[in-house]
C-alpha cells in the first residue's frame, strides 16, 4: 500500500477476541470483515452493531459434498439500524460457539470430531471475484455514485439452465424482532 501511496497511514490492530473491548474499532468509519470463520464474523457483527458502524462482510466457500462442488461467495453491506448478519441467518451458531471456547476445550472438541470439517481450499478466482464485487459496492458507497447493493450472492457453477458465474443481488430482510445481536439497538 505504501508503494501506491507513501502517505498512507497503516496501523496494526490487536487480535480479535470473542469477548471484551476492541477500542481500536470504536471510532472507525467502516469495518471490513474478510474472515474464514463465523466466530470472528459474529464478533465483527456485534462490534458494528454496538458502535453503529457499517460492516462490509466478504465471505467465500467451497462445498465439496455436493456434485458438482458448490463454489460461491457473498458480499454483505450491513448498515447501522438495519438487519445484521444474524438476522439474515448467515451465522452458524455451532461454529461461533467453538471459537469462543478456551483452546483446551476446542482441542477436546477436535478430538471428538467437532469442528474438523473438510478443509475447503482457497480458490484464487473465487476470492478475487468476491473481493472485487465488494470493492465495487464500497466505491459506490464512498462516492455516492449509486446506492450500494446490500447483499450479493456469487455462484461460480450456476445451474443447468444458466451455467457459469452468476452474481445476484439478494433482498435484505428486515431485522428480526428477537435477534440476540441487534434487537435492543436503535
Amino acid at each position: 500500500m505504501r508503494t501506491i501511496d507513501p502517505r498512507i497511514k497503516v496501523r496494526t490492530l490487536p487480535a480479535l477476541t470473542p469477548v471484551g473491548a476492541q477500542p481500536a474499532l470504536n471510532d472507525v468509519d467502516l469495518i471490513i470483515g474478510c474472515v474464514d470463520h463465523d466466530g470472528p464474523r459474529h464478533r465483527l457483527n456485534q462490534i458494528a452493531i454496538d458502535t453503529r458502524t457499517p460492516l462490509l462482510d466478504v465471505a467465500t466457500g467451497v462445498d465439496e459434498r455436493s456434485t458438482p462442488a458448490a463454489l460461491g461467495g457473498r458480499v454483505a453491506f450491513v448498515l447501522p439500524g438495519e438487519a445484521c448478519l444474524n438476522c439474515q441467518d448467515e451465522l452458524d451458531s455451532a461454529e461461533m460457539s467453538r471459537w469462543a471456547k478456551p483452546e483446551h476445550e476446542r482441542a477436546l472438541d477436535r478430538a471428538h470430531g467437532y469442528g474438523t470439517g473438510m478443509a475447503n481450499p482457497s480458490v484464487i478466482y473465487l476470492n478475487g471475484l468476491t473481493v472485487n464485487a465488494a470493492l465495487a459496492e464500497l466505491g459506490a458507497w464512498i462516492s455516492g455514485a449509486r446506492i450500494p447493493a446490500r447483499w450479493l450472492d456469487i455462484d461460480l457453477t450456476g445451474t443447468a439452465a444458466a451455467p457459469g458465474t452468476q452474481i445476484s443481488p439478494r433482498r435484505v430482510h428486515a431485522r428480526k424482532p428477537g435477534c440476540v445481536d441487534c434487537a435492543n439497538t436503535g
